[in-house]
């Protein structure tokens, strides 16, 4: 995955600065200066990471979105407890006579305390109703592959705009002049 190839370029950068700080001696830059550079150029590495890690979940919820669908029916309701509620969801649904069964998380709102968020999860629950029918997109290559959300959460956009944030702050730190 290209994701470790970040992480390993993020690592090796880290090492690298402080023998090249030590090998350069002769630059007239003082050291906070160096240190300064080099943690953008720590910020600008975990922009990029964070820009790929969000692109490539983007990228599958929208390949998601383009699968085909059927029509399901949930078998079982819950509320998962985490680091916030969410809504679950098991449900079967067939594809060319083969009936599958899967399983979705919702992405409910995660504003307020625990107890706003358990709340707007149950109210979710009781909205659909058990043997009620749902949108069902499945993989045309793996149909036992299932999702009832195939929309990108806000994270994921939240996480992209952090990024780039990131990203153009230690761009930007990098190529400040020196002093």
């Amino acid at each position: 995955m290209h994701l470790w190839g970040l992480i390993i370029l993020t690592g090796i950068s880290v090492l690298i600065l402080p023998v090249g700080i030590l090998l350069k001696r002769r630059v007239k830059m003082p050291v906070v200066s160096h240190f300064v550079r080099g943690a953008a150029l720590i910020v600008l590495h975990l922009g990029v990471l964070l820009v790929v890690w969000s692109g490539d979940e983007l990228a599958t919820a929208v390949t998601k979105q383009a699968w085909p669908v059927v029509t399901g029916q949930i078998t079982h309701a819950d509320v998962v407890d985490g680091p916030d509620y969410r809504p679950e969801y098991e449900y079967y649904y067939q594809v060319n006579g083969n009936e599958f069964t899967g399983r979705s998380i919702l992405h409910a709102p995660a504003f307020g305390g625990k107890i706003k968020q358990y709340d707007v999860s149950v109210s979710l629950n009781e909205e659909r109703l058990l043997d009620s029918n749902l949108a069902v997109h499945f993989n045309p290559v793996n149909p036992s592959e299932s999702t009832i959300t195939p929309d990108p959460s806000w994270s994921i956009y939240v996480r992209l705009a952090a990024g780039i944030l990131l990203f153009m702050l230690g761009l930007f730190t990098v190529f400040l002049p020196r002093r």
